[in-house]
């Protein structure tokens, strides 16, 4: 299925929306970037310190749950950041703003709360709902 032609970037997003957009994605890349930083440096060499590190027993299983948690948060952030770079990416080649499965335009309200979202409300819907999946090499496949 073709994708329909859709209006340009700056046809269907004004300049002081793409300036907002554009700041706040920049703005929760660093954060992110920032945060992704802390957190290794805070855990480099972790396994090694935890097995040399003495203590009781409960001091390195607190050590290791910290470790665990800081590891979820470094995936959650890096996938957040996976997904600003990419909005990032969009805003450069003008096709910032579009369903990544309908093709159709998200609304602004939607890409002012979550700038790097990539499926419009009623995609995201068929989502939860089961009726729309994304697969690896098919891209987003409705079942």
């Amino acid at each position: 299925e073709a994708m329909k032609r859709l209006p340009p970037l700056a046809k269907r997003l004004n300049k002081t929306d793409l300036r907002l957009i554009r700041k706040t994605l920049l703005e929760r890349r660093g954060k992110l970037a920032g945060t992704l930083g802390s957190i290794e440096g805070e855990h480099l060499g972790t396994d090694e310190n935890r097995t040399t590190s003495g203590g009781d027993e409960a001091d390195q299983a607190n050590n290791a749950q910290t470790a665990d948690i800081s590891l979820r948060l470094a995936e959650t952030g890096a996938r957040e950041l996976q997904e600003v770079d990419a909005a990032l990416g969009k805003l450069g080649d003008g096709s910032y703003g579009i369903c990544e499965a309908t093709g159709e335009p998200i609304g602004l309200p939607r890409l002012k709360y979550i700038p790097w979202i990539r499926l419009s409300l009623e995609a995201q819907e068929k989502v939860e709902r089961n009726q729309l999946r994304y697969d690896e090499s098919e891209g987003w496949v409705f079942p």
